[in-house]
Order: C-alpha cells, then structure tokens, then sequence
C-alpha cells in the first residue's frame, strides 16, 4: 500500500492526470500546440473527456486556450512563476506551522514517513522517472499540510503544486543534486515528527525558496 491513498480516477480524471503529467515532464514541451483529436488518439480516449481536460487545466494555468486556435501549452514565464512561489511562501509554510499545532493523530506522522521514504526512493532512482517523482513529490507537501484544518487552503495550495511541478523539476539539477532534495525532505518530515512548528516552517520556506533561487532567479533573493 502507498502511502498516500487515493480513489481510483475516473476516466475523466484519468486524462487531466495524464495529460498533466504529459505537461509537468515536459513530454508536451511549453508553447506547442494541443490538437484534440491528436491528443484523444494518444490517450485513447474520446475528444470530450480530453476537451473537459483541457478546460480543467486552463483554469490551472497550465494550458493557455486561444480563441479561434485551439489550445496550447503555457510557456515556461518567469514571471508567473514567481508568482505562483511568491504565493507559496505567504501560505504555505504558516500552514505547515498549523498543521503541526492542530496536534495531528499519530497515524498522520506514520504517513509522512513512508511517504518520505517513497520520494526518497523515486528522488535517487535510476533510470529517474519524472512523472512518478512529480506526483509523490505533490503527494508529500499536501499530506504535510493536511491536519492545517483549511480545506480552501489545501485546494489553493494544489493548484499551485499542479503549476508549479515543471519548475521543481528544473531545480533538481540546480540546488546541489538529488542527495541535497533528500536532504531537505527528510529535515521536513524529522521536524515534523519533533512537533516543532516554528522549525519546520522555516525549513519548508527555505525549501521552497530554493527553487526561486536556482531557477526563477528572483532579484529580491538575490538570484541572478
């Protein structure tokens, strides 16, 4: 069993998965053109369920629809993405600080650390498989802040996720290779454990930071 369980999708929910994990590895790279039937042939699926899909990860900021042409990826904007991490980092680390106040059950630190060892696992493996690593990696950082008792924060906070995947997978390479993303993880999940709020909401603020740093160079932290 994994760590993090989920219903089995429906079909719809099956093509904006695949479709936005096709986006988030960049198997669709950023600005190419999204053709329906194409796309429903690929996936095997019919053109409305993959329309559907379409719109859903528009409201994402994922797909860009352009009136009277079709759809297509959104480019890779730097200054988007730093909006989206901006954001982040006014929600994100106060409810990690919320989660570990709310005096989570002690099952919900057992999940954590078998879904830490999962993205450990998927972190280091060779070959590397983005798509897997993704989608533990968005399973993890929404599993932490689960107990934060805000069911409209959580949601906002995966969307963000959803957008922001493609930069977390750039930053691998960038902020000192696997073994340091195993690092921060892990200090995340031990901070956790430890009940220290204040701790581990610093820790996730440089953490999410980082990838602001080495990818989206972000002048007001000093990047390039």
């Amino acid at each position: 069993m994994t760590a993090i369980e989920v219903s089995p999708p429906t079909r719809g929910e099956w093509v904006v998965e695949r479709l936005r994990g096709a986006i988030v590895v960049g198997e669709l790279p950023p600005g190419s053109r999204l053709r329906t039937a194409e796309l429903a042939a690929r996936f095997g699926v019919s053109p409305t369920p993959l329309r559907e899909a379409l719109q859903r990860l528009a409201a994402e900021g994922l797909v860009e629809l352009l009136p009277q042409r079709g759809a297509r990826v959104a480019p890779l904007d730097v200054a988007a993405g730093l909006d989206v991490y901006r954001i982040r980092l006014m929600l994100e680390p106060s409810a990690l600080a919320a989660a570990v106040n709310a005096n989570p059950a002690p099952q919900w630190g057992q999940r954590v650390a078998a879904a830490l060892d999962e993205l450990n696992h998927l972190t280091v493996a060779t070959p590397f498989e983005p798509l897997a690593f993704s989608a533990m990696h968005t399973g993890f950082h929404q599993l932490l802040l689960e107990p934060c008792q805000s069911p409209w924060l959580l949601r906002i906070s995966r969307q963000l996720a959803h957008h922001s995947a493609r930069y977390q997978l750039l930053s691998l390479g960038l902020r000192g290779g696997p073994d340091h993303v195993v690092a921060e993880h892990t200090q995340l999940a031990a901070l956790v454990a430890d009940r220290a709020a204040d701790e581990a909401q610093e820790a996730l603020r440089r953490h999410i930071q980082d990838t602001v740093d080495h990818v989206l160079g972000d002048p007001a932290a000093g990047g390039s």
